[in-house]
């Protein structure tokens, strides 16, 4: 799904730097891809996932640009060696992901109730708490204090 963000990091750079420069841009932008997946909040902020993946890739190809152009090199390793578990080719490290990702989901759900859950899922995917009164037909002080609570429950049930 988020390949093409990965390769059009990329592409710019192909043709215009030798192959090994570009296999190690390409594992910068793959590791730093893994890293965003790895340290993502939804609950600090509005950004979603897609605007901060795609905002880390592009410092991790920076900093990798930054390294060629300074002759510092990263060890060679091949890009297959780096992929982390769960990303890639894998079907049962995916299929596992999957299920996790299903029972989280589940167990939010499970765990708030229907309006909050209508509050969270709509913010989750990008709207704003006026957009979400707005749909909702409910205050924006309604749909505010709601997502608070939903973060509230979310930190319990989380840790």
């Amino acid at each position: 799904m988020y390949s093409p963000l990965l390769e059009a990091s990329v592409a710019p750079y192909r043709g215009r730097l030798s192959k090994e420069d570009v296999e190690e841009i390409s594992q910068e932008a793959l590791l730093s891809f893994h890293r965003a997946v790895k340290t993502f909040d939804p609950l600090y902020g509005d950004t979603g996932f897609g605007l901060y993946a795609k905002t880390c890739v592009a410092n991790g190809v920076r900093d990798a640009l930054r390294r060629i152009a300074r002759g510092a090199r990263l060890s060679t390793v091949p890009l297959e060696d780096t992929l982390p578990a769960g990303l890639g080719d894998d079907p049962a490290g995916s299929y596992i992901a999957e299920e996790s990702a299903a029972e989280l989901r589940a167990r939010i759900r499970g765990a708030l109730s229907p309006f909050e859950n209508t509050v969270w899922w709509s913010h989750y995917s990008g709207m704003s708490c006026a957009e979400i009164a707005a749909a909702s037909g409910r205050s924006v002080k309604s749909v505010n204090n709601a997502l608070c609570r939903v973060r509230q429950k979310l930190r319990r049930l989380l840790s």
